[in-house]
């Protein structure tokens, strides 16, 4: 078990010099091809600047790049998976799995130097970290994925917060992302998935609205100042997949309708534009071919 993949794929276990353009069926957005290949891309981790980070085939390789054009760096070893999580400044965290465990680490992204952070890891399964500031935002769940937590840590404090707690083999619940103010996560039961925004300030949880056809909200991430990106679909691979912007008092925005067996793989990942707006990153999924590559779109 690694990395969460499409909510009925189950549990497995990024940016070129030039970005090829491909839009979808519909919606507003340009999706720009950032990791395209005949390997298994995935899992995209950056923190807005030149350093970037996807995780490639399976085993799970984590490579990391100093910009683009620049040969990538392999941070695990040949034994182990990795699946990339965020950076914020020069720190990156990751997930690290090897002999049937799963640990968060941390990598300094200048100096290659390892870290383990304390008060996280357990003998369970600790998985999908994002980082902003002295926070982290991950998961942990049992092997048997019979009981999974969303949990968000304080580095400088060792508080930790449980922000979702599940129990049972049709619930379960999952990490997203966390950024300044902001940690988002999905929550799984009875072929239905909402997505849930917590604010740190004020310790309040807010349910996303769930109001367009079909009823899975999965794979969040989130901006500073509280805007929440996530992917709403049918029941099934490729049913009816739309990437959307929340807003806090608007309706749901489709930035792209994904064509019929497109999905996304396991995550999204929102991040400042370098000129102006915001980055959205996700893990595009073909379910026949079982194939996946990272795309982005640019919200003004």
């Amino acid at each position: 078990m690694g990395r969460r993949t499409h909510h009925l794929i189950g549990c497995t276990a990024l940016v070129s010099a030039a970005f090829l353009a491909a839009t979808g069926a519909a919606g507003a957005a340009t999706q720009v091809a950032v990791k395209a290949s005949s390997a298994f891309e995935q899992v995209p981790g950056t923190g807005g600047g030149t350093y970037f980070a996807w995780s490639r085939g399976n085993p799970a390789r984590l490579l990391i790049q100093s910009g683009p054009g620049q040969p990538a760096f392999r941070v695990n070893g040949s034994r182990s998976h990795a699946w990339s999580g965020s950076i914020d400044g020069t720190t990156f965290v990751y997930q690290f799995a090897r002999g049937g465990n799963s640990d968060i680490r941390l990598m300094d992204v200048v100096s290659h130097v390892k870290s383990v952070p304390t008060g996280i890891n357990t003998r369970r399964w600790e998985w999908h970290p994002t980082i902003s500031g002295d926070w982290i935002l991950f998961g942990r769940s049992t092997l048997d994925r019979n009981r999974s937590r969303v949990l968000l840590h304080n580095t400088s404090t060792d508080q930790t917060i449980t922000l979702a707690d599940a129990q049972g083999r049709s619930t379960r619940t999952d990490p997203g992302q966390v950024s300044g103010d902001y940690a988002v996560w999905d929550r799984c039961a009875h072929h239905v998935c909402n997505v849930y925004r917590y604010r740190i300030s004020t310790g309040r949880t807010t349910r996303i609205p769930n109001t367009l056809a079909g009823r899975l909200q999965y794979f969040p991430s989130v901006t500073s100042s509280g805007t929440v990106y996530f992917a709403h679909s049918g029941d099934g691979c490729g049913r009816n997949v739309k990437l959307i912007e929340w807003v806090a008092g608007q309706p749901l925005n489709v930035l792209v309708d994904f064509r019929r067996g497109r999905d996304l793989t396991s995550t999204t990942q929102t991040v400042p534009d370098p000129v102006a707006g915001t980055d959205v990153y996700f893990d595009k999924y073909t379910c026949r071919a079982v194939a996946s590559d990272i795309y982005k779109v640019v919200v003004p």
